[in-house]
């Protein structure tokens, strides 16, 4: 039936509205999707689309000569692939076909939705704290990665996506001395500073159970019996994570500074409009979790005005508090104290304003804020 509909409409009308385990299946249903429609170079261009999506160029990428000019790569290899899973099904293949590889790349992006894009915030930030060498990205998921971590169809025993992609894709790049997320409790370091998958304490309406991706879930970190923090996902506590941890940390080159502070009450209309918009455009970029202390939620949030773009040289970004804001900044300043902040922290200033002058915040927390630098 697929056959006797015009290959030109699938490409234009079908294909495009597929994911990838539809791509993968119509793939198999006739030897003309494999050659024609269902193609490598289909699984590029959705490579490419997801990696402009989530901002990961630069960072991430595919082994694009892989499998290059190797003969067969269609049926063939589509039918040896399942004759080995059929008589060695404890198996997975090590060198798969360059459609295989590209397959698990682009469902890999498929599967991570929108915590790529807090993966490549935690990149950018961490080349501009200094605890990635710019040289390390991008770096390129070789093909035995993909067929060791990443399966076209699911099974109960996979591990969370993006706790794979950061131990075992990201985490030994890092050169800092202190762990961002250790893996288990040993001494020296506290509860809270092991993250655990937190769904057991999400109930149905929990906003952060709205957008729930099981392949980038929430996670908690308890502190004591009675405190807790809960972050809406994985890739979310990496961002929320390194900010916070390198913003009273001294042992990288670069320096935080607490520019401003002001308060406007957590029950100011435009305080929590800024808590809860969106924020993930060109120009601001928002992580946030949740602090649960004997019964009692609190909410805090970082609003990143600068260091996940890739121009991006410093970080600057506002953090929000039980009604208060704290402006932060690497931003070295220039000039003395008896100079204006904007001519201080031409940079840094000038976002701050653009950002808090759309939520109608300028004027009290900058013109009428505490200077603190």
């Amino acid at each position: 039936m697929a056959d006797q509909v015009p290959l030109e409409l699938w490409r234009q009308s079908v294909t495009p509205y597929l994911q990838m385990a539809g791509l993968a299946a119509l793939r198999t249903t006739s030897p003309v999707f494999s050659t024609s429609v269902i193609t490598a170079d289909l699984l590029l261009e959705r490579i490419d689309a997801s990696l402009t999506r989530n901002s990961l160029h630069g960072l991430i990428d595919v082994d694009r000569s892989y499998g290059v000019g190797v003969p067969g790569g269609c049926v063939l290899d589509d039918l040896v692939a399942f004759v080995c899973r059929l008589v060695m099904p404890w198996a997975r293949d090590s060198s798969p076909s360059r459609f295989s590889y590209l397959l698990r790349f682009a469902l890999m992006l498929e599967q991570g939705g929108s915590g790529w894009r807090n993966i490549a915030v935690f990149l950018r930030l961490a080349v501009i704290y200094q605890l990635m060498a710019p040289k390390a990205v991008p770096f390129v998921v070789s093909a035995r990665w993909m067929a060791a971590h990443v399966r076209t169809k699911p099974a109960a025993d996979d591990l969370y996506l993006m706790r794979v992609v950061y131990f075992s894709l990201i985490r030994h790049r890092m050169n800092s001395r202190r762990e961002i997320l250790p893996t288990a409790k040993r001494e020296g370091v506290s509860g809270g500073d092991r993250l655990q998958h937190a769904d057991y304490r999400l109930q149905r309406d929990d906003p952060y159970a709205v957008r729930y991706n099981r392949h980038d879930s929430a996670v908690g970190s308890r502190i004591d019996d009675t405190r807790f923090c809960i972050y809406p996902s994985f890739s979310a506590a990496l961002v929320s994570r390194l900010i916070g941890r390198w913003l009273v940390d001294l042992s990288y080159s670069g320096e935080h500074t607490m520019v401003l502070s002001g308060c406007v009450g957590d029950s100011d209309d435009r305080y929590l409009s800024l808590m809860s918009d969106g924020l993930t455009g060109q120009d601001v970029f928002a992580v946030g979790y949740r602090f649960h202390d004997s019964g009692s939620v609190t909410y805090c949030r970082f609003v990143i005005v600068s260091g996940f773009r890739p121009d991006d040289t410093i970080v600057a970004y506002i953090k929000l508090y039980r009604g208060g804001l704290k402006l932060y900044t690497t931003e070295p300043c220039v000039g003395d104290a008896s100079c204006p902040l904007d001519e201080r922290l031409p940079t840094s200033m000038g976002l701050f304003r653009r950002v808090l002058g759309r939520f109608g915040l300028e004027k009290e927390v900058i013109d009428g804020g505490r200077v603190t630098v």
